[in-house]
């Protein structure tokens, strides 16, 4: 009788532990106030990391801001510097040492040169053309397969450096569950906008804005691991404004015009 019971709390404890485990709460950790007062959606953040500056950009016009920040979230950009073309995944490319990004509908892939002081220079085409699911589809870059993700209907699409899709990643619950779909009826994530970590079997993020909190999976086989719960006050969009950067989720406030970071 007392081995069975020893045997259940065992098994109790153990469950309790791992479903801690499967769970992590995120703090408010900076913030980056974009000027201005036009556009209403953030596109992405980006954290280079040689040139040790944040990049953000607004989605939806090319005379929408992009500013540049410091390590400590000072904008060191120019109120007056405009994105330059209508943005909405924005990465820093491993290979070029280059702010990259992919724009609206068929308006293709773009690239920022930097200047000496790191600043922006005006966007250049480097893929001109639908190369994405879908028009207001949402970029990011993974790095060891120099390729860029985006959420389609169906799952994660995988597309090489040249524009050419190469892969589909279902996401699931469990490994016999349905696969996530990101259609008009899906109204328990953000539709758009993906993150992706780097870490191990957490490589890929969603923003479930129902429940406040980020969903990660694996990104060899789709199969969700873990969660990180978001403070109660963590700004949540369906759409864009949702991003990762220097190890940090950034979340846009539309009211506060900003993007809040938590780690």
């Amino acid at each position: 009788m007392k081995q069975s019971l020893l045997l259940l709390l065992l098994v109790c404890f153990l469950t309790a532990t791992n479903a801690q485990a499967q769970k992590k709460t995120l703090k408010k950790t900076a913030e980056l106030v974009m000027p201005g007062d036009v556009g209403s959606n953030g596109a992405s953040v980006v954290w280079h990391p040689l040139q040790k500056k944040y990049y953000a950009a607004m989605a939806g016009n090319a005379i929408y801001p992009f500013s540049v920040f410091d390590i400590k979230g000072k904008r060191i950009s120019d109120e007056s510097l405009e994105a330059g073309n209508d943005l909405r995944g924005l990465w820093y490319n491993t290979k070029t040492k280059s702010i990259d990004g992919n724009c609206y509908d068929s308006a293709g892939w773009v690239t920022y040169k930097l200047d000496a002081k790191g600043l922006p220079t005006a966007p250049e085409i480097i893929l001109s053309g639908m190369y994405q699911p879908t028009g207001q589809s949402v970029g990011v870059y993974n790095p060891k397969l120099n390729a860029v993700y985006f959420l389609s209907v169906t799952g994660v699409s995988v597309y090489d450096i040249k524009g050419t899709e190469t892969n589909m990643i279902a996401l699931k619950m469990k490994k016999d569950g349905d696969d996530i779909m990101f259609d008009d009826d899906n109204t328990l994530y953000n539709t758009k906008s993906l993150i992706y970590t780097g870490i191990p079997k957490m490589e890929l993020g969603l923003l479930n804005t129902e429940e406040g909190k980020i969903e990660l999976f694996n990104g060899a086989d789709g199969l969700y691991t873990k969660d990180w719960l978001l403070p109660k006050d963590a700004p949540l969009n369906s759409v864009f404004n949702f991003a990762y950067a220097n190890g940090i989720v950034w979340l846009f406030s539309k009211e506060d015009r900003k993007w809040v970071g938590y780690k």
